[in-house]
Parts: C-alpha cells; structure tokens; sequence
C-alpha cells in the first residue's frame, strides 16, 4: 500500500511538471527557456534562407512553408515578449457565456502560432491565424455546456498549451409551475396573489431574471403583467 501511494504520488508530480512546461511553450522560444527574447532572435536569424534539415532551424519555420523567411519573422514577432515573459498561445475576446445559436465565432490573437484548432463543441476546427489574428466559426452541442479549448499550433507540429472556455447552448424552455391558487378554483376576491415556481433544465433556478433585475415578468391570460420577485434556489447541473 504505502509502495503504491509514492508510486501515485510521483506519477502526479510528473503529470504536473508536463503539464507546467506545455504551459509555458512559446511559438519563438527555440533556446528552451520557456520565453522569447532576443536570445531567440538571434537563433531566427541564422536560419534565414538556410534549407531545412532535421533537428536544426524545422522550429524557426514557423508557418510550416518549408522556410525560413519574412513570413516566419511576422509570426515570431508577435511572440517576442522579452526574458522570463510568457504569454498564451491564444488570446480570445469575451463572448456571451450563453447561446440560443448552433454556433459561435471565436475571435483572438496568438503569441505567434500560425494555425488554430478548437476541440470541444460539435467537433473540431481549425484556421490559420494571418497576422497572428484569426476568426473561427464552431458549432456547438445542442442544450449543453460546451467545453471548448483553443490550441495553437506551430508548423513543425509544435502545440501550445490549450485555452480553456465554456459556452452553453440552451434552446430549451424553463418550465413553470403555479403553486397557488390550485388548478380549477373559485376566486370570490377582486385580485389575488398568485405563487408559483420557475426553472431551467440547464441552469436550474440560477440566472432566471429579466433585463438584469432580480425579478421575473409574469403574465397571467396573456393580458396581465406583473413583476414577480425573485427567489434563489439550487443551482442546476453545470455540464451535459
């Protein structure tokens, strides 16, 4: 027992030290420290107009054209950072973390990787990042939290760490129950005051309000409409 607890134990500490180094790849880093400098810079520019050769200069083709030109210089600028600096393979602007549509556009900028692949959703995608930008349209999961994670990817097949994000996809809708008064009773008041409940098959009763207000519009016959207030309950289920 004791054996196979340190046998764990190193297996983790292994695990996180991989995955601590993919962390901290960078698309310009081809002295293996983990930063882009002018140390770099200086590797990049003795691969210029050299022709390629297994195991020296494959890491400065940054775009994968089988050379080493402008075309790489433009993408391991946008990686230079300076010592000890790291900076993600890919920088996505904020989107909406819920969607009532089949799919959402992600848009960014990468720390010099020429191509982008995004694996989560209703499958995986990728683009090419011009200028170190890009915009890739991804089809989302029906009715379920979608786990997506943005990857750059080198032309020597060189891999950035991922990107997390999530977006939910929801078009079903909430479900209502009315507590009070009961189905089918006779009302002898001139108004009364109606209870009920409200929730949703993805976020449970988290987030159900209206235009950015803790409270819920009600409307009873389709003529009335009151402002019902609102009421926290257990969250729902967060992924599918």
């Amino acid at each position: 027992m004791w054996r196979q607890k340190r046998l764990s134990q190193v297996i983790l500490v292994l695990l996180a030290t991989e995955f601590a180094a993919q962390a901290q790849i960078m698309s310009g880093d081809f002295t293996g420290d983990f930063d882009a400098d002018l140390l770099d810079f200086s590797v990049f520019q003795n691969c210029v107009g050299k022709e390629l050769i297994a195991g020296e200069c494959l890491g400065a083709d940054l775009d994968g054209n089988e050379a080493v030109d402008l075309s790489d210089f433009k993408f391991f600028s946008c990686s230079l950072a300076g010592p000890t600096v790291g900076v993600a393979g890919a920088i996505l602007d904020p989107i909406p973390s819920l969607t009532d549509s089949p799919c959402v556009t992600l848009k960014g900028t990468t720390a010099g990787w020429a191509t982008i692949e995004v694996l989560g959703g209703a499958g995986p995608v990728t683009t090419t990042a011009p200028d170190c930008s890009f915009a890739v349209e991804v089809q989302l999961a029906p009715n379920r939290v979608n786990h997506l994670f943005v990857t750059g990817i080198r032309g020597d097949g060189t891999r950035s760490a991922p990107t997390p994000l999530s977006v939910t996809h929801d078009q079903v809708a909430p479900s209502l129950f009315i507590d009070f008064p009961p189905d089918a009773a006779a009302i002898t008041t001139a108004s009364v005051d109606v209870a009920g409940r409200v929730s949703d098959m993805l976020s449970g009763f988290a987030d159900l309000d209206a235009d950015g207000r803790p409270d819920l519009r009600v409307t009873v016959n389709g003529a009335a409409t009151w402002t019902a207030t609102y009421v926290s309950g257990p969250p729902g289920p967060t992924c599918a």
